[in-house]
């Protein structure tokens, strides 16, 4: 996003100004100075290890034309007094990133899609961007930059000339969505569905709803698009907060039979999906038979989302349905892997990027129906911590043990981390593969359990690192 210097300074009211550069174009931000391209502003964050006000002068040699910081370390005050960049100094980074973040939002004239919800944000996020970028110029937040910097931030990097940006909002406390959606104002807001996911910060999965409702708070009541999970419990409450702020046009998805767009007829191959997409008119109903290259549930259910959007934008479904079907979702989020090592040929489920309860029970779905088309193979999980469910942890915990439990296909369940041991200890004894705290003390007795055909899960929270131990078989 171009910003001009004098919009900047106007913006921030900063307590000082410095630097031999007092006119100048920025056209994009960043907060490591490892990124800076020319024409970049630089936020001088200080972090919990890093004070970006000693990467000043790095930032200004890679191209860096402004610099905010909160204060200028006394060693370098002579060397910035003649820098070729300005710098300004304000009494919050933060705040002057918001700020200059509204200022771009309000430059903007592409259609804002925002996407929240405890579960598949991210990858909705991603799979809207890669769908809709093969009809129009699309910028999309990268990753998970979903929080108070790295939104704003994806904001301050769109490109002036996108017809289409899709950003991702995310949460760990209440109030947090209310301010990135009066930053990101979406023209078009879509919540995946509500579930405990970081339920340890919240004194319930009410108030998670309450959260999430919170992106509704930056919409024009008038013009924004409200798209939601009808088949959520907690579908009713977000529809009643949606017209409490007014919004007119509220979208539910995936209740079949009721709902203007579902799906149905799901089945599973050995590495994607089948299904049915309904799409109901006023007059007519349309059926359209799509695939997705995923075999988890959740992913293909989330697909909705994009028809959805598609339908809203006019755009010719059958095109639509053969970039849905390239799509393969992030790394680590249910990839099937093959490995061949050793004599030996394992199927791995890789699911380590994060989890919750909701996504830990979808893993094991996506586990199950492997496991029906190979009916002569072990079945096994390695299940991580599901982290930040707080005073929640042991009961979720129990929960999954007690679905695996009862589960007769799953030959065993290794378990890594301190939280999983209520899980572990909710298994027959005949399940019961090893507890370690660890992964990395789990490394080599997994690797070895292993035999020719097996199929593993790994699911759990990033902290746990399960990949690692994935890699460990790699290396058989």
């Amino acid at each position: 996003m171009i910003l001009k210097s004098e919009e900047i300074i106007n913006c921030l009211h900063p307590r000082r100004v410095m630097g031999n550069l007092k006119t100048f174009i920025t056209n994009g931000a960043c907060i490591d100075s490892r990124n800076v391209v020319a024409g970049s502003t630089f936020f001088a964050f200080c972090g919990g290890n890093s004070d970006g006000a000693h990467f000043i002068i790095h930032a200004i040699k890679h191209g860096a034309v402004c610099i905010i910081a909160s204060y200028i370390p006394e060693e370098l005050e002579q060397k910035l007094s003649y820098a070729q960049a300005c710098i300004i100094i304000v009494d919050d980074v933060l705040d002057a990133m918001h700020k200059l973040a509204i200022l771009a939002r309000g430059k903007i004239t592409a259609k804002v899609i925002c996407v929240t919800g405890s579960i598949g944000k991210t990858t909705t996020k991603d799979m809207i961007g890669d769908v809709l970028s093969h009809f129009f110029s699309v910028s999309t937040s990268l990753g998970n930059k979903n929080n108070h910097i790295g939104m704003p931030l994806s904001i301050l990097n769109v490109n002036p000339t996108n017809n289409i940006v899709v950003l991702e909002i995310g949460m760990n406390h209440l109030g947090e969505i209310r301010l990135l959606s009066k930053i990101a104002k979406p023209d078009i807001a879509i919540i995946t569905t509500i579930a405990p996911a970081h339920v340890g910060n919240f004194e319930n999965v009410e108030e998670i709803a309450q959260a999430k409702a919170e992106i509704f708070e930056g919409m024009n009541p008038d013009t924004g698009i409200v798209i939601l999970n009808q088949d959520n419990s907690f579908f009713q409450y977000l529809v009643n907060s949606a017209k409490k702020i007014g919004l007119k046009t509220i979208i539910g998805l995936g209740l079949k039979g009721k709902s203007p767009i579902y799906i149905d007829n799901y089945t599973v191959d050995f590495n994607k999906s089948n299904f049915t997409l309904i799409c109901k008119t006023s007059t007519d109903i349309e059926e359209t038979r799509c695939s997705i290259a995923s075999i988890s549930y959740h992913i293909t259910y989330n697909s909705v989302f994009i028809f959805a959007i598609a339908k809203l934008l006019r755009l010719d479904i059958n095109e639509v349905k053969k970039h849905v079907a390239k799509f393969k979702g992030v790394n680590g989020r249910g990839n099937i892997e093959t490995i061949s090592s050793a004599g030996r040929n394992i199927t791995i489920i890789n699911d380590c990027y994060n989890a919750s309860p909701e996504s830990m029970k979808s893993g094991i779905q996506i586990l199950m129906a492997l496991s029906s088309q190979n009916p002569n193979s072990r079945i096994i999980c390695v299940l991580g911590d599901m982290l930040e469910l707080g005073k929640f942890s042991c009961k979720y915990h129990e929960e999954i043990g007690e679905l695996l439990s009862k589960n007769e296909k799953i030959t065993k369940v290794f378990t890594v981390g301190k939280e999983v041991q209520s899980l572990y200890n909710k298994l027959p004894q005949k399940m019961q593969g090893g507890y370690f705290e660890n992964a990395d003390i789990a490394k080599r007795p997994i690797r070895d359990s292993l035999i020719n055909q097996d199929i593993i899960l790994f699911k759990g929270s990033r902290g746990l690192k399960l990949e690692t131990i994935i890699e460990k078989i790699y290396q058989a």
